[in-house]
């Protein structure tokens, strides 16, 4: 089998052009200082302050932070507009990196509010080496880090690393809305607790399908806890949309007590006391594998749509591509799902994990999907064959099952 990803990522040297023609051009740098005019490179401002709620910058204006390692916490208040955003660009892709374990302040590497401001091609990640407790250390306390915070509204994270950071890597909180992050790579981020991993790749929430949040063409690999999560305490969770993200391998730098709590899975959706609608999911990568034969295949998982509280409504799964885990889809009763033209490659355990029969499932457009029985599971759909899967619950009745890969340029 032959995956083709397609990534389609922002260029840096565009921004610079771009912004280069415009007269707002401010410079930032690890040595700069407040009373400097940030005009140029020799008379950069510090990264606090350009930041900040005192900061000159206005819509329209963009700000170049030049190469080097910004110790500390900083707050984002900027605010463009609709037509003018405010730009935070590296001048050199990937060579302007937040230290969020140096001078440490509310230990979030980048926390954004403001709005109309995006951050294009910066690092976040942490020195701090202090990454488990358990009984081997006395259970040492593990510092409270996050990579990036966003708490505004149309903030764009574009072409970020944000990797090694003790707590989770980005986290979009329910209060913000229409942000974006798009072709960024979160991995190795989170940290082993005494009974699992804690700290996810991507933490969302939020409350309105109209003013959505998106994920697009972000990687995400190898971080804690979870990968991709959708996740709410008590509130609603809607208006999320997850577009040609590649996200695997979720989990495998922790170890989970499977007594205590379920496997970390690459990609969750759902709400602990609410609902959870309006979430599309369409043409992503979700992979897992057993690293060597380090792992069990009860150990993995892959995808869950709904998690504690059900029935859920209104979540389109289409056209993804899933490779391995125990299970590779666990759904709770979901009203008015779409799980169309998906692949999925079974190589551990069972394509599906059901919770409930056909009556759970109102209105389901289930149809249209390949499955690949690699490892010639007799009944792997939900514990049933393929014939009496499609008599049961009345789902893929036009769909294909296959036990050897095709090859495939889809993605």
């Amino acid at each position: 089998m032959i995956l083709y990803a397609k990534k389609n990522f922002y260029s840096i040297p565009i921004f610079l052009v771009c912004i280069s023609a415009q007269a707002g051009v401010k410079y930032a740098s690890p040595s700069g200082n407040s009373s400097n005019s940030g005009n140029d490179q020799s008379n950069p401002w510090n990264l606090s302050y350009a930041l900040g709620v005192g900061s000159p910058l206005v819509a329209g204006d963009s700000l170049v932070l030049m190469d080097g390692i910004y110790e500390g916490n900083f707050e984002s208040y900027l605010n463009g507009t609709g037509s003018d955003p405010i730009i935070v660009v590296a001048q050199n892709d990937g060579m302007a990196t937040i230290d969020a374990g140096k001078n440490r302040t509310n230990g979030t590497g980048l926390l954004i509010y403001g709005s109309y401001t995006w951050f294009v091609g910066l690092k976040v990640t942490s020195s701090t080496t202090l990454r488990s407790s358990d009984a081997s250390n006395g259970f040492a306390e593990i510092k409270d880090e996050l990579g990036i915070t966003v708490l505004g509204d149309h903030i764009k994270i574009i072409n970020c690393w944000v990797y090694d950071i003790v707590g989770g890597g980005i986290e979009l909180w329910r209060n913000g809305f229409n942000n974006e992050v798009y072709g960024s790579i979160i991995f190795n981020n989170g940290s082993q607790g005494d009974t699992r991993g804690n700290g996810h790749g991507f933490y969302v929430q939020h409350q309105d399908e109209n003013q959505p949040k998106i994920l697009e063409n972000n990687i995400v690999f190898q971080n804690a806890s979870q990968g991709i999560n959708l996740y709410t305490t008590n509130p609603e969770n809607k208006g999320v949309k997850v577009i040609r993200n590649v996200s695997f391998n979720t989990g495998v730098i922790a170890t989970v007590n499977l007594t205590v709590h379920r496997p970390p899975h690459n990609f969750t959706v759902g709400s602990r006391n609410n609902l959870s609608s309006e979430v599309v999911v369409t043409d992503n990568i979700f992979y897992r594998d057993l690293q060597g034969s380090r792992l069990m295949a009860d150990q993995v998982r892959n995808v869950t749509l709904g998690r504690t509280y059900m029935p859920n409504e209104n979540i389109r799964f289409s056209e993804n591509l899933i490779y391995g885990g125990g299970n590779l889809l666990e759904i709770l009763p979901l009203n008015n799902i779409e799980i169309r033209a998906n692949r999925f490659f079974n190589v551990h355990g069972k394509f599906y994990a059901v919770l409930g029969d056909k009556s759970s499932f109102p209105n389901a457009s289930w149809n249209s999907n390949f499955y690949f029985n690699l490892n010639n599971q007799d009944k792997p759909f939900n514990d049933l064959t393929f014939g009496d899967w499609k008599n049961n619950f009345g789902f893929d009745l036009e769909s294909q099952l296959y036990t050897n890969p095709i090859r495939t340029r889809k993605f």
